[in-house]
This record gives C-alpha cells, structure tokens and sequence, in this order.
C-alpha cells in the first residue's frame, strides 16, 4: 500500500507559491525569446528583454535543483530568492519601459509585463 503525504497547510501555500513562480518563469522565457527577436535592433531597447529570460532561466535552474527540498524552511527560502530574482526582473523591466516609451513598436509588451511582474512578486506576500 502506498504512503500518502500529508502536508501543513503552510507547505502547501509554498508550494502554491513555487508553481506560480515556475509557470510565470516558463511563461517569460518562451514569450521572451520572441520579444527579444523583435527588438533586437536596438541593443537598449533588448537589454531588459535579456535580463528578463536570463533571470527566469535561473529562476527555472533554481528549481530544478531545489525541487526535492519540501521542507517549510526551504520552500520559504526557495520563494524569498525567486521573489528577488522577479524583483531584479521587474527594476529592468521598469527601465525598459523608460527607455522604449517613444518607441511604439517596442512598447507593446511592457504595461502587460510589469502587471505579471507585480502579481508574481504580489503572490508571495498573498
């Protein structure tokens, strides 16, 4: 017969919390290449582009390795570093947003971005 685990509600919040961070992650390395292919014209416009897929990347890698550590501490820990990385994502994402305001071909994807950035990092304080 197999043993069912049972998780305190607590743990389960984290990992709620960890799949939000994984999809969103997801979610911005695959739409990022696209964004990145579009503005690659001009490197500044680009840059916050490239440090958003490179912080989900590391994000995605981060939970890759920690995905076995299910302990309350280390979901917590876990959430506090990607909580950074979606914080760091979203001071390049604000600059993007300044630097592509005159540009409408490049803007499109900033407003909608920073709304998920927000809601994401919003997730782990909810």
């Amino acid at each position: 017969m197999a043993e069912s685990i049972v998780y305190d509600k607590s743990v389960v919040r984290e990992l709620s919390r960890r799949r939000v961070f994984v999809f969103i992650s997801v979610f911005l390395v695959l739409g990022g290449v696209g964004i990145i292919v579009e503005e690659s014209d001009m490197f500044l416009h680009a840059i916050d582009d490239y440090a958003m897929v490179a912080l989900a990347i590391i994000a995605l890698l981060g939970f890759a390795v920690w995905r076995n550590r299910l302990s309350l501490a280390d979901l917590r820990k876990q959430n506090n570093i990607l909580t950074a990385l979606f914080v760091v994502a979203l001071i390049f994402k604000l600059y993007g947003t300044m630097a592509e305001m005159g540009d409408a071909s490049d803007f499109g994807d900033e407003i909608p971005l920073l709304i998920a950035f927000v809601l994401t990092i919003a997730n782990r304080f909810v």
